[in-house]
């Protein structure tokens, strides 16, 4: 049998030279990837240092944002860098983790952009009970529920087999992982239904949230307008 005609993991492997292309596409995503991460530390002492932040809203705000930080790092440190490089001896379980390392941190922002979402639609829609709602112990069974969601999703990929994911500096993306040289797909089931039941949950739902809060923040703003035009209406009748 021919060793070459399968190995396990050749899909992230780098071609053993860098091209034009690979430069540009490596260098432009450390440059990115690195300014998000200044980006977002920057935030976290944001939110520590400013009281306007010392609440519900502030600490969504920061466990989202130790998501984006866990991504940016993958992408800064690794992405870019094996991009550039395109090396050819890549181990195969350093780009598996690098992908589930990412995906987890990944998650945890997606979900959290949704707490927020409701956070603000409580805020704006019944203010009167935001303190009470979102008190200490519910934003932290929240940011805990979504921590301990992304490692029991991330632990189907250890469970089912065959249906790994790692990045493939070649392709500039995430790519599926063959197991088997006859294997009948090219994609991974566990990624495939994922990726949709985090689109409809997560970011559908954050955008119908987001859009509900949006119309309420327009009626209050009509409504306290109302009473202006009234007045402007009487002022300007004859006695």
């Amino acid at each position: 049998m021919n060793a070459t005609t399968f190995v396990y993991g050749s899909e992230l492997q780098g071609r053993g030279y860098a091209t034009r292309t690979d430069l540009i596409f490596g260098c432009l995503t450390t440059t990115i990837s690195l300014t998000a991460l200044f980006g977002a530390v920057v935030n976290l002492y944001l939110i520590k240092k400013l009281k306007a932040f010392h609440n519900a809203f502030g600490f969504f705000w920061a466990v989202r944002t130790v998501g984006e930080l866990g991504g940016e790092m993958v992408y800064g440190f690794y992405t870019g860098p094996v991009t550039i490089m395109q090396p050819s001896s890549i181990p195969v379980a350093v780009g598996i983790f690098a992908y589930q390392f990412t995906f987890t941190f990944g998650y945890i922002q997606c979900v959290m952009n949704l707490a927020i979402a409701l956070n603000r639609f409580v805020a704006v829609c019944y203010p009167l009970r935001y303190k009470a709602i979102f008190n200490k112990k519910l934003c932290v069974f929240t940011a805990a529920f979504v921590v301990l969601q992304a490692l029991v999703v991330i632990t189907l990929y250890l469970i089912f087999p065959c249906n790994h994911i790692g990045y493939g500096p070649r392709f500039y993306s995430n790519v599926f992982i063959k197991c088997l040289d006859d294997l009948d797909r090219d994609y991974s089931l566990v990624s495939r239904y994922i990726y949709r039941v985090c689109f409809t949950v997560a970011c559908f739902g954050t955008g119908i949230i987001n859009f509900v809060t949006f119309c309420k923040i327009v009626l209050v703003r009509l409504v306290s307008l109302y009473p202006l035009t009234v007045l402007s209406s009487e002022s300007c009748s004859p006695p």
